[in-house]
């Protein structure tokens, strides 16, 4: 009896050849079996002899590894990527890169790769999925740009398999959907009171700290990126002259971003106005800078700065410390059971839209002008219900 060969089987009168072999389809019909083997070998050999000869065609290419590809990649982006976002790709690609950074491209293997970026998930959920949440998704975007590359360039052999690369999905950082991670004001009350009545954690951030900081998201709604970067000058208060004479109006000058690297970085902001200001009412105003003035801010300093070290918080502490909030609060029995679980520094954003948008049906161009987005994206990602029609002298204000 003849032996069987995988890929090669009767069809009809013929003999039909479907084989894939290192990532190239094989495919075509004959009329005798022996007809069918002896091509299959001959266009395995070809292959084969096309793979050596790519390889093989410079020397220097030979010599080519990871972080050579990287450096080129980095370079071919050039002006398209900003500046944070260069230098986040940078300090992902040295802090977690370095397992595979100095292999030659030729012999980079798909075990290498699926072997390195489970270690990668494994380190991640070690962490409990708070600041390193979603490590392993962006470290294989980065990886698939770094490969694709070096695919067109022919570093590395056609053969690679990236299917595995491909099927890496994007890890949520909470179970709970994004429309839940937002609150109503009478929940915000409800934070606001169970912050005060906490006992202090002398390993943790002081209570009245994360109360002005919590309270500063919730009013402003700023991003994270941008809250980070206010000092105690940008928070203001002008005259504005009107028809029926002039008033105060207060205000949050936003200008600038402490990106991810935690470096200052001018006029990248996500907005299309680089510098805008964000209105807040004159109690607000008040509490923000008796906060500020009895804990000795100056005018320079960073209002997230608690350590006066010219650094705000990072956010990976932020996000810790609102975790510890609500956790500790709920077995205390400060807040219900039914309070969120996890309030992200986004959350607030969410919240503060909320508010003014579906509870005190705010005009949305004030609403978007506030948020430093366009009408349609306000639609599009900001639009939320809420069931608890609560109202707020805060934004109440802000449309006189």
């Amino acid at each position: 009896m003849e032996k069987s060969i995988k890929g090669i089987y009767k069809e009809n009168d013929s003999w039909r050849v479907r084989k894939k072999y290192k990532g190239v389809c094989i495919s075509f019909i004959r009329k005798t079996r022996q007809e069918a083997i002896s091509d299959l070998k001959y266009r395995i050999k070809e292959i084969d002899d096309k793979i050596k000869l790519d390889i093989c065609l410079d020397r220097k290419v030979q010599k080519k590894t990871l972080k050579d590809v990287f450096i080129e990649y980095t370079n071919e982006k050039g002006t398209r990527w900003k500046n944070n976002t260069k230098n986040y790709n940078v300090k992902l690609f040295n802090n977690h890169f370095s397992p595979i950074a100095d292999i030659k491209m030729c012999d980079l293997t798909d075990a290498a790769i699926s072997n390195w970026i489970d270690d990668i998930k494994s380190v991640n959920d070690n962490r409990d999925g708070r600041s390193l949440s979603n490590l392993p998704y962006r470290v294989t975007s980065l990886l698939k740009g770094l490969l694709g590359l070096a695919m067109r360039k022919r570093y590395c052999s056609p053969s690679l398999d990236l299917s595995f690369v491909n099927n890496i999905k994007k890890i949520k950082t909470v179970t709970q959907k994004t429309e839940d991670n937002y609150i109503n004001y009478t929940d915000f009350t409800l934070l606001c009171s169970a912050i005060s009545s906490l006992p202090e954690n002398p390993q943790a951030q002081k209570n009245d700290d994360m109360l002005f900081l919590i309270k500063f998201l919730y009013y402003t709604g700023l991003r994270i990126g941008e809250a980070r970067a206010i000092k105690k000058s940008d928070i203001i208060r002008e005259v504005v002259k009107t028809s029926t004479g002039s008033k105060y109006m207060y205000y949050i000058n936003v200008y600038k971003k402490f990106g991810d690297n935690d470096f200052i970085l001018d006029n990248t902001l996500k907005c299309n106005n680089p510098k805008r200001k964000v209105k807040i009412v004159n109690s607000v105003f008040i509490e923000f800078m008796s906060y500020l003035n009895s804990h000795g801010f100056k005018d320079e300093d960073y209002i997230f700065d608690f350590k006066k070290n010219n650094r705000p918080l990072y956010r990976s502490v932020i996000s810790n410390n609102l975790v510890r909030i609500i956790k500790k609060s709920k077995e205390l029995n400060l807040l219900p059971e039914t309070f969120v679980d996890v309030l992200t520094a986004q959350g607030f954003r969410y919240s503060n839209t909320i508010y003014l948008k579906n509870i005190l049906k705010v005009p949305i161009e004030i609403a978007a002008e506030n948020q430093g987005h366009t009408v349609a994206v306000m639609l599009n990602i900001y639009t939320r219900i809420d069931k608890n029609d609560d109202i707020d002298i805060f934004a109440t204000e802000i449309l006189k």
